[in-house]
């Protein structure tokens, strides 16, 4: 087996994702993943039109695409902020435990778990 140079592999690396990333083949790759194309016009394609009319299941999540935002800080920033909220929602929809006790306890945790991370922050 041939060892490519770094320049070599970054070229190689370029064709490919140029390659899997052109409409068409994004559409295709959509198609039989059921994965959203990873291109927006991809959308538009005759292909994928089609396809959606036939299925449209598929084409719920590129529908509400428009509708999503990024995530809260604190499941990014504050360590462990995704498990800490998803746990308080599992308590609040599995436990059936009460809204505003669980969110408290939550906020409450979160406030603890981001202290180091603004400690760090107001050192820079």
């Amino acid at each position: 087996m041939a060892v490519l140079a770094a320049s070599e592999k970054q070229d190689a690396a370029f064709k490919f994702v140029a390659f899997g990333s052109t409409p068409e083949n994004t559409a295709w790759w959509s198609q039989q993943t059921g994965y959203m194309p990873v291109r927006k016009s991809a959308v538009e394609l005759p292909d994928l039109v089609a396809f959606y009319e036939a299925n449209p299941q598929a084409k719920v999540a590129v529908d509400q695409l428009a509708q999503t935002r990024a995530q809260d800080a604190a499941r990014v920033f504050v360590p462990n902020g995704d498990q800490i909220i998803g746990g308080g929602l599992e308590r609040i929809t599995i436990n059936l435990e009460e809204v505003q006790p669980v969110f408290d306890e939550v906020n409450q945790t979160l406030t603890e778990e981001a202290e180091p991370v603004k400690e760090t922050l107001e050192a820079l």
